[in-house]
């Protein structure tokens, strides 16, 4: 592997960890509008969520499994630093 492949990777794997705070973040909004009663917008925000994720991790398998694999591993990665974050946002 290059320093070029390497990098395109690393850009990968920073747009995943990008996507999954953002990610996280509006499953907190999802959750405190079920909570709330705003259900048929949380729903709607549900929906759009898995719908960027997953077209987001579309477009990277596009570009083959190098790329696929760097986005999911930074979507993977944020999980453990947002969700007890989130949780103190109370």
């Amino acid at each position: 592997m290059t320093w070029i492949e390497g990098a395109r990777l690393a850009a990968y794997a920073a747009a995943g960890f990008g996507l999954g705070g953002a990610s996280y973040a509006a499953l907190r909004r999802t959750s405190a509008l079920y909570v709330g009663g705003g259900a048929w917008t949380a729903l709607a925000l549900h929906v759009l969520r898995l719908a960027t994720v997953g077209a987001a991790l579309f477009l990277c398998a596009r570009q083959g499994a190098g790329p696929l694999l760097a986005a999911a591993a930074g979507l993977a990665l944020v999980r453990p630093l947002a969700v007890p974050a989130l949780a103190r946002r109370r």
